[in-house]
C-alpha cells in the first residue's frame, strides 16, 4: 500500500515547479529552512565535538567530521545570501543542484557519523552511543522538514542519512543493534511519509497562492486595460465630435452667406462660396471614409490580396505624386532604386507608403528631406521613410498610432490633419501580417519603417485589384427607398436632375411597388427603414416577387463591425453614408 501511495504521489502529473512565478517562491521558503536547518546542525555538530569522550576510538575523527560540515555550511549560507540579494538567472538555475547535494552532504555525514562514532563502541560507550542515536534521529527530523520543499532533497537527505546506519545495525551483532535497526525503519518511514504528504500539501498551497495572485495580477491588468479603453473612448469621441463640428459649422455659415448672395444676385461670390462649401464637405467626408476603414478593419472586412510584385513600381508612383507637393512645402523626395520583389497587397502596401510619406510632408517643421528606400532583413524586407524633421519624443512614440492624437496641434488645425492616418496604417499593417517599427530622436527627425517578406517569386507588373464592385443595370426606373424625409428628397431630387426617371419609398411596402412599377431596373435602399425592418430584407423581397436579380445598391450610415462584416458578406454592393454624389454618378453612369 505504502509502494502504491509513493508511486501515486511521484508519478501523479502535476504542473511543473520549474515555473518562474512557482519556483521564486519555493526557493524562497526552501532557503529560509535550509538556512536554519544548516546553521542548527552545524551547532548541534560543534556540541557532539565538544562532549565527545576523548579516550573514545574514533576521538582522532571528530575534528574533521565537525570541519567538513563547518565548511560546507558556510559555502550554503554564502550561496543563499548571494542568491536572496541579487536573484540572477545563474543561483536560480544552480539552486536546485546544489540544494540536493548539499543536503545529501550533511544527510551522508551524519549517518557516516553513526557508523564511525557508534558503530564500533564497546560496551563502555553504550551511553554515547544512545545518545549519538537521538541526536540522528533529531537530526533526521529536522533535516526532513528543512528539505520539504524540495523533493530530491527530502528523498536524498533520508537516504543518506539513514541507509549508512540501517546497514550498520544489521551487520554489527548485538541487541541494541537490531532494536535500533528495526526502530529507525519504522520512523524513517513514517518521518518520511508524513513527509511526502506534507509537500503535497504546502506544494499545492503554493501553487493556489500563486495561481491567486497571478489572476489578481491579471484582473488588475484587465481593469487597467478596460479603464483605458474607457479614456480612449471618451477622448476618440471628443475629438471626433470637435473635428465633425468643424466642417458642419462652416457650412451652416457658408449656407446663410450663400442666401444671402442668392438675394443680391452676386454670382462670383456665390461659385466661391460653393467651392468653400464643397471643401468642408470634402473635409468632413474624409473623415467619416477614416472612421468607416477602422470599423471596417477592427471587423475583419478589409479586402486583402496578396500579390508578388516589384516594390521600385510603387517607390516610382509614390515620387511622381509627393515629389511636387514636397518641393511647394521645400522640402526634397528621394527613393532609392530597388530591384527588390515583396509579397504583400499593394494597394494596401501603398497606402501605408502613402500615408507615412504624408505625414512626413506635413510634419517636418522645417526645411529638410524625405527619403524612401528599403533594407534587408534574412528573409523579409524592411521598407523605411526617413526624415530630418523635428523628430518625436521617446515617450509619445506609443500614443501616436492612437487614433486622434496629435503632436503639436493642441488646437486640432485641419490643416495638419485628424490623427487618425497612423491609427489605420497600423491596423492594415496587422491585417497584412507586416511590422510597423519608429526609431526616432528629437531634433533628428523620424525612421517609420513597414517590415514585408521578399518574395521568391519575381513578376514584372503589380495587380492593382478593384476597390469597389461595379454594377451596370441598364437604363430605367430607380427605386429610392428611405426612412429620412430629407435624405429621401435630396436623393430624389439629384437624381431627377440627372436625367432619371425616380420613384421614392418613404414606408416601403414591396408588393405595391411591384404592383405600380413592375419595370423597375435599379434600387437604392438605406439599410435602416425602421419598424425592425431593413433594406436588405426589402430588396431581395423584391427581387424574389420580380423572380430576377434587381441590381441594386445599400446605403447606411451604421459602421458598427457587425454590421460592416454583415453587409460586406451580403451579394449586394454597399455605400456609407455620407456618399459622395460624384462617386453615386459614376455609378449611375456605368448603364445605358
Amino acid at each position: 500500500m505504502l509502494t502504491t501511495w509513493l508511486k501515486r504521489l511521484l508519478l501523479h502529473p502535476r504542473r511543473k515547479l520549474s515555473a518562474a512565478d512557482v519556483l521564486d517562491e519555493r526557493i524562497r521558503h526552501e532557503s529560509i529552512s535550509t538556512a536554519i536547518g544548516a546553521s542548527g546542525v552545524m551547532l548541534i555538530a560543534l556540541f557532539v565535538y565538544l562532549i565527545f569522550p576523548k579516550d573514545a576510538p574514533q576521538a582522532h575523527y571528530i575534528s574533521g567530521w565537525l570541519l567538513l560540515q563547518l565548511v560546507v555550511g558556510v559555502f550554503w549560507l554564502g550561496f543563499i545570501a548571494q542568491h536572496a540579494q541579487h536573484r540572477t538567472p545563474r543561483t536560480r538555475r544552480w539552486w536546485p543542484y546544489l540544494s540536493t547535494i548539499v543536503c545529501s552532504f550533511y544527510g551522508f555525514m551524519w549517518g557516516a557519523g553513526w557508523v564511525l562514532f557508534v558503530g564500533n563502541t564497546d560496551s563502555t560507550h553504550v551511553q554515547l552511543a544512545v545518545m549519538f542515536s537521538i541526536i540522528l534521529c533529531g537530526v533526521f527530523t529536522g533535516g526532513v522538514f528543512a528539505t520539504i520543499f524540495h523533493l530530491p532533497s527530502l528523498l536524498s537527505f533520508t537516504l543518506c542519512s539513514f541507509m549508512p546506519p540501517l546497514i550498520s545495525s544489521f551487520i554489527n551483532p548485538g541487541m541494541f543493534y537490531i532494536w535500533f535497526g528495526a526502530g529507525s525503519v519504522i520512523y524513517m518511514i513514517a518521518t518520511t511519509a508524513f513527509a511526502l504528504n506534507l509537500h503535497t500539501f504546502l506544494m499545492d498551497t503554493l501553487e493556489q497562492r500563486e495561481e491567486k495572485a497571478l489572476l489578481a495580477q491579471q484582473l488588475a491588468e484587465e481593469k487597467q486595460r478596460v479603464e483605458q479603453i474607457s479614456h480612449d473612448k471618451t477622448r476618440f469621441l471628443a475629438a471626433a465630435s470637435h473635428d465633425l463640428r468643424q466642417p458642419l459649422q462652416a457650412l451652416h455659415f457658408f449656407q446663410q452667406s450663400l442666401e444671402v448672395l442668392i438675394e443680391q444676385g452676386n454670382v462670383t461670390e456665390q461659385q466661391r462660396i460653393l467651392g468653400n462649401m464643397e471643401a468642408s464637405i470634402t473635409a468632413l467626408n474624409g473623415l467619416l471614409n477614416a472612421m468607416l476603414d477602422i470599423s471596417r478593419i477592427d471587423a475583419g472586412t478589409l479586402p486583402i490580396q496578396h500579390q508578388t510584385f516589384p516594390l521600385n513600381v510603387l517607390f516610382k508612383r509614390l515620387y511622381q505624386q509627393y515629389e511636387p507637393i514636397a518641393a511647394e512645402a521645400g522640402l526634397t523626395l528621394r527613393y532609392v532604386d530597388t530591384s527588390l520583389h515583396v509579397e504583400s497587397d499593394p494597394t494596401q502596401l501603398e497606402r501605408i507608403l502613402r500615408n507615412l510619406v504624408e505625414n512626413a510632408i506635413k510634419h517636418m517643421g522645417k526645411q529638410g528631406r524625405i527619403l524612401l528606400g528599403g533594407r534587408r532583413q534574412g528573409q523579409r524586407l524592411r521598407i523605411e521613410v526617413w526624415d530630418n524633421g523635428v523628430g518625436i519624443p521617446l515617450q509619445e512614440q506609443d500614443s501616436i498610432f492612437r487614433e486622434f492624437y496629435q503632436l503639436h496641434n493642441p488646437e486640432r488645425k485641419r490643416s495638419r490633419g485628424v490623427g487618425l492616418g497612423l491609427s489605420i496604417i497600423k491596423r492594415i499593417a496587422a491585417a497584412l501580417e507586416h511590422d510597423i517599427g519608429l526609431q526616432s530622436r528629437p531634433g533628428k527627425g523620424c525612421v517609420f519603417s513597414v517590415t514585408v517578406p521578399m518574395a521568391v517569386q519575381q513578376t514584372n507588373s503589380i495587380i492593382m485589384p478593384s476597390q469597389n464592385r461595379s454594377t451596370s443595370p441598364p437604363r430605367g426606373k430607380v427605386l429610392v427607398i428611405e426612412d429620412d424625409r430629407d435624405v429621401l428628397e435630396s436623393l430624389h431630387t439629384l437624381l431627377h436632375l440627372w436625367g432619371y426617371t425616380v420613384v421614392t419609398a418613404f414606408e416601403p411596402d414591396p408588393a405595391s411597388i411591384i404592383a405600380l412599377h413592375p419595370d423597375i431596373a435599379f434600387i437604392i435602399s438605406d439599410y435602416q427603414l425602421g419598424a425592425g425592418v431593413n433594406g436588405m430584407e426589402i430588396i431581395q423581397q423584391l427581387r424574389e416577387a420580380l423572380k430576377k436579380t434587381i441590381p441594386a445598391l445599400l446605403i447606411t450610415g451604421n459602421t458598427s463591425p457587425l454590421l460592416i462584416e454583415q453587409l460586406e458578406k451580403s451579394n449586394i454592393p454597399v455605400n456609407y453614408k455620407p456618399i459622395s454624389p460624384i462617386e453615386l454618378k459614376k455609378l449611375m453612369d456605368n448603364y445605358n
